[in-house]
């Protein structure tokens, strides 16, 4: 017995058979990967571990439980594997190690990738607001810690990039036929791997096709021309080496290119780069008319470096995520460059603006 208690003309005798201890075993900041500000919660956090408590604080995650019931033998190590998940962010999957004779609390942050984000925008003369086609929009900063380079590919990545993924510039040039600029002579979905053109003169397994005009354009490698009808000047089936990333409509350019030699360095990429994201940060920038991106068990891919302003300055720049702001710079001939920063909206917005008004 370990108390009396008298009252009412009762007695209670009282025995302390357990004493409830909670201890925080791991803890851990969560983060913005592109500014490194904190994220707020809510966000739901969980636990392979049935005996921890999951759960978010104002500035993080901890994991808590009974030190009596829960890693009692202390001359093992105990992996964990945790999610996070937060609105307008990847959710997160890491491994979290107590390590042997471990001193509570376990330190591990974490930083969330933002979803991407769709910039738009109009290029335009400042003097007249004219449309300025035809200009290139780029990411030119901020500085980031070397060998560490931006880049905005003017599609987004199709697939995750794997450590020993190599994207390399090379030179294109446009295939001669007779007819030069093939169009789609049926509408396809994003996913198909077949496309109808109007024209297969010139075509062979290995060019490369630009669909859509330069400013929207996406780019596919061919695998097979049919030789059905067999005359070539008939519309067939021209069949691609990947899916396609976006819709083509009927009357859409296909315009075939060689690829040619390298130029510039071979890039490989740094950090973690995901299907839907347009911005990579590589150990270098790519030269050249076009970036192949070759990675082990996918087709290689294409894409331009930047993306262009089309007949009435349009222009837009689809899976900004690896910058909370990133330096933006638009260059057109016979005007000057201009470099601005560009802040990019958390959740939930999924797009923002940004015009430019060029001077000579």
């Amino acid at each position: 017995m370990d108390a009396t208690i008298l009252t009412a003309d009762h007695r209670y005798d009282v025995d302390y058979d357990l004493t409830l201890r909670t201890l925080a075993f791991v803890i851990g900041a969560v983060t913005d990967d592109g500014d490194g500000s904190w994220i707020a919660p809510p966000f739901r956090v969980s636990v392979d571990e049935p005996l921890l408590l999951a759960d978010a604080h104002d500035i993080g995650f901890a994991l808590t439980g009974e030190p009596d019931v829960v890693f009692t033998d202390t001359s093992l190590a105990y992996p964990l594997a945790v999610e996070i998940e937060a609105a307008g962010y990847r959710p997160a999957a890491f491994p979290v190690t107590i390590p042997a004779n471990p001193v509570f609390p376990v330190a591990a942050p974490v930083a969330l990738r933002r979803e991407p984000v769709r910039l738009t925008g109009q290029v335009s003369v400042l003097a007249s607001g004219a449309a300025v086609a035809g200009a290139h929009v780029t990411i030119s900063g901020p500085p980031l810690p070397a060998p560490r380079r931006a880049v905005l590919l003017g599609q987004p990545l199709a697939a995750d990039l794997t450590g020993g993924a190599a994207l390399q510039g090379h030179a294109v040039s446009a295939v001669a036929s007779p007819v030069p600029v093939k169009t789609a002579n049926a509408a396809a979905a994003a996913g198909a791997q077949e496309i109808l053109v109007d024209d297969r003169q010139a075509l062979a397994a290995g060019q490369l096709l630009r669909l859509g005009p330069p400013e929207r354009a996406y780019w596919v490698e061919i695998a097979t021309v049919s030789a059905t009808p067999v005359n070539m000047a008939l519309p067939g089936i021209v069949t691609l080496t990947a899916p396609l990333l976006g819709s083509l409509r009927l009357g859409d350019a296909a315009a075939p290119f060689a690829l040619g030699a390298p130029a510039g360095p071979a890039c490989a990429p740094i950090g973690a780069a995901f299907a839907g994201e347009g911005v990579v940060i590589l150990n270098n920038v790519p030269g050249g008319d076009l970036i192949a991106i070759t990675d082990a068990g996918q087709p290689d891919r294409y894409a331009v470096n930047g993306v262009y302003s089309g007949p009435r300055g349009d222009y837009a720049a689809n899976g900004m995520a690896r910058l909370a702001a990133p330096v933006l710079s638009v260059a057109a001939t016979g005007f000057a460059t201009q470099n601005r920063v560009c802040p990019l909206p958390r959740a939930p917005r999924a797009a923002t603006t940004a015009d430019w008004r060029l001077k000579p």
